[in-house]
């Protein structure tokens, strides 16, 4: 009995359980972004199913329910201080890094960049302490990524 307590305690250290949260608020962040010119377009969807996808490593059946989610949540919310405190706690500045190319991506999805994404995504980037060298950096690898596809 006792060894089986032991086991179950080993194997719940070895696999620490997924914190949502952080997850929920990188989606509300690339929701905001296509919702940022009021105008979603087919594009915008699709991209934003596959950054969820890929970059938050969820399984299909998974994505649709993290999206409505995130749509959701982005239709209450008032600031983006409390999803961008989230992520500061629990990803590593190449995991910023990576959300904010992401993001980047999103705007780049209906084949430009209107003003509005452009200012949201400048903000993310300030509030999740990102130097203005890695906002440009991002910004350019997500034009050349959307320009390749």
């Amino acid at each position: 009995m006792l060894q089986k307590l032991f086991q179950w305690f080993e194997q719940e250290a070895e696999e620490p359980e997924k914190d949502t949260r952080v997850e929920l608020a990188a989606a509300v962040l690339m929701v905001e972004v296509i919702m940022a010119d009021h105008e979603v377009s087919a594009d915008e969807e699709q991209v934003l199913k596959e950054r969820i996808s890929e970059s938050l490593k969820l399984p299909d059946d998974e994505v649709e329910a993290m999206m409505a989610e995130a749509r959701k949540e982005q239709e209450q919310t008032l600031d983006l201080y409390q999803y961008t405190t989230v992520i500061n706690e629990q990803f590593s500045p190449t995991e910023k890094y990576l959300l904010l190319v992401d993001l980047w991506l999103l705007a780049y999805a209906n084949g430009n960049v209107h003003r509005y994404e452009d200012a949201l995504v400048r903000k993310v980037s300030d509030l999740l302490y990102m130097s203005h060298s890695d906002f440009i950096q991002a910004k350019h690898e997500a034009r050349d990524q959307s320009a390749a596809d």
